[in-house]
């Protein structure tokens, strides 16, 4: 991160739904609350700065403060003194949240097939969130291309890979910041994938501005993929498997499989306890035979699965 930045954001009707004066009942925006988080997180100093109070001669900052925190908002100092006003022209004034908001993931509903220079006649290494992973020195050098799935880049393995994949759903909204903050650090990172089997606008537009703040620009939203596996297995696709189904649409000349352990052993630290949902929403049986279907149908020397 270079160039630390002082950042003043107001609150009613910023970072929550304020009716006129009724600040009580001031209804949080989480999503822009996450915006300003980020950038926290980032090392700007944010100062919430409102003019609560300041026309009437009341005392709001308690109450302020306390949602806030209740919010869980992060920031440096809270400030009761904006003056009230109709219009504020000043040559430093930016509208990050709205240019934020505006940013949108725009889906490729005409095909599949993306990212045909990153696989086609290329060596291509997918790793999983499994422990089996662990077993194996990867020689990262041998491949062309390495492709994370999921969180994989809270692990050892994360500076490495080129592209993610991520199913990310409105649940994930918690983690999204922090991965983006690490792969956008990576000097190797190339571009981003999601691959959900649904999500609604609002959480597209929170990926979006996410993208926009860490400067990420290479980036892919697209259900497609997910529904197209999603035919050839019962329930939910994993990742996983839609990852590399769609490696292989641009045919490359080797794939090999790591971490790919269907949940048996756990690699990453989850502490939502994911797994118990993976298993609700997810067949592991049926995406397993899936998997090994490809490897029948490509060959075992095109794709290897290191266990």
């Amino acid at each position: 991160m270079g160039h630390k930045l002082k950042i003043r954001v107001d609150i009613d009707n910023t970072i929550c739904t304020t009716v006129g004066t009724d600040y009580y009942q001031a209804i949080p925006n989480y999503d822009s609350i996450t915006y300003i988080n980020y950038l926290y997180d980032q090392g700007h100093e944010i100062i919430y700065w409102t003019s609560r109070g300041v026309g009437s001669g009341q005392d709001f900052n308690n109450l302020t403060k306390k949602q806030l925190d209740d919010w869980g908002c992060k920031y440096h100092d809270l400030k009761c003194d904006k003056p009230v006003y109709d219009l504020f022209i000043d040559d430093k004034t930016k509208s990050s949240i709205n240019q934020a908001k505006n940013n949108t993931l725009k889906e490729n509903r005409k095909q599949i097939v993306l990212l045909d220079e990153f696989y086609k006649d290329k060596k291509v290494c997918i790793i999983g969130s499994g422990n089996s992973s662990n077993k194996h020195d990867i020689d990262f050098l041998s491949y062309d291309v390495i492709v994370g799935i999921n969180r994989i880049y809270q692990t050892k393995y994360g500076p490495y890979i080129n592209v993610y994949y991520n199913s990310m759903s409105k649940k994930e909204y918690s983690h999204f910041p922090d991965m983006l903050e690490k792969i956008s650090g990576s000097n190797n990172f190339k571009y981003f994938y999601c691959a959900p089997w649904s999500s609604g606008p609002q959480t597209r537009k929170f990926m979006a501005s996410l993208f926009y703040f860490a400067n990420v620009e290479n980036y892919t939203y697209n259900k497609r993929l997910a529904r197209a596996v999603g035919r050839r297995v019962n329930k939910r696709p994993l990742t996983g498997i839609s990852a590399l189904y769609h490696v292989l649409l641009s045919q490359p000349t080797k794939v090999d499989l790591y971490g790919y352990d269907f949940y048996n052993e756990k690699y990453i630290d989850d502490k939502i306890k994911r797994h118990k949902t993976h298993n609700r929403l997810h067949d592991l049986e049926s995406n397993q035979e899936f998997l090994v279907s490809l490897i029948q149908e490509h060959g075992e020397d095109k794709i290897r699965w290191f266990r």
